[in-house]
């Protein structure tokens, strides 16, 4: 190791005084004592510098291995940045395609958002379209019943009116016959009447003042003799009768209609008021009130009127 003292070492210096000690011969004593006294105090200061060298040379190897390891570490780091980079473009693209595609579907999901909406709108429609034909359904029915009832009644009514028919005819034709004979018995009563007379003018001379003869009709008088025909009595008529009268809708929204019905029976005239007018016994009408509205059905009939409401709410 050496000791570097300008552009010389202390090696180079010893070996070179040396030298110039074997030229000249082994010099003066006094050349002799700065000599041993040049390298006692020298040869510390070698000793020291020789080991500041060697911690200076491996510290130097140390900064040398760190920087290189430096180096490797910045160029791995390079490397991964390099790398990064690369993939941070392939996730930018990436996110960028999949923006495109998001906002492809959503441009396609827009319409079919919109026919959802139309679709759930018309479903909502149709369900209250639904709900009424079922009310209305099952009011017909009920009015069909209501109805059929009616008609069995009218049935036996009619059937009851045909056998008091029947009776009566039967009673006619047995007066009729008597009728004919006492006409039978009045005609030979004449005859015999007439034939008496001429007998008596002819045995007295003296015509015989004229017998009044009841004129024989067709027709045969009422007497307590003759049977009377019972007439058949006629009920009181009542007032008509109303079955129904309502709607299956009594709210709906401003702009909705709903369904009318009812059914009557017994009635020569039926009404509905407002601006429906004059109705069968049995119908119904699709109506839009704008506003709150009360229905008024009066029926009629010669025994008197029934009056019915309705009332349909508009919120």
């Amino acid at each position: 190791m050496t000791f570097r003292a300008g552009n010389r070492t202390i090696k180079d210096w010893f070996e070179k005084s040396q030298l110039q000690l074997k030229k000249k011969g082994h010099g003066t004593m006094r050349q002799k004592w700065i000599f041993v006294c040049t390298i006692a105090i020298c040869f510390p200061l070698v000793l020291t510098g020789c080991d500041k060298g060697a911690e200076q040379k491996a510290e130097l190897e140390s900064v040398k291995a760190e920087l290189v390891s430096a180096k490797a570490t910045s160029r791995k780091a390079e490397n991964e940045r390099d790398l990064l980079k690369e993939e941070r473009t392939a996730v930018t693209r990436t996110c960028d395609e999949l923006r495109r595609q998001v906002t492809a579907l959503t441009d396609k999901n827009t319409p079919l958002q919109a026919q959802i909406d139309r679709l759930t709108g018309s479903d909502k429609n149709l369900t209250l379209q639904v709900t009424e034909l079922t009310a209305l359904n099952n009011q017909l029915t009920e009015q069909l019943k209501n109805v059929t009832g009616s008609r069995d009644q009218l049935t036996e009514e009619v059937t009851g009116l045909k056998s008091s028919s029947k009776g009566l005819q039967a009673q006619v034709d047995e007066l009729t016959d008597q009728r004919d004979a006492a006409v039978a018995r009045a005609k030979e009563a004449q005859e015999t009447i007439a034939e008496l007379t001429a007998k008596l003018q002819a045995a007295t001379g003296v015509e015989p003042e004229p017998l009044v003869v009841p004129t024989v009709v067709s027709e045969i008088p009422v007497s307590e003799e003759t049977p009377k025909v019972e007439t058949p009595k006629v009920e009181a008529v009542k007032p008509p009768t109303v079955h129904s009268f309502n709607t299956a809708r009594v709210k709906i929204d401003k702009g909705q209609s709903a369904t009318l019905s009812w059914h009557v029976s017994h009635a020569d005239r039926i009404s509905i008021e407002p601006d429906i007018g004059s109705v069968s016994a049995l119908g119904s009408k699709n109506i839009k009130p704008s506003k709150t509205t009360t229905y008024t059905l009066t029926a009629t009939n010669r025994g008197g009127e029934t009056v019915e409401t309705c009332t349909v709410e508009v919120r």
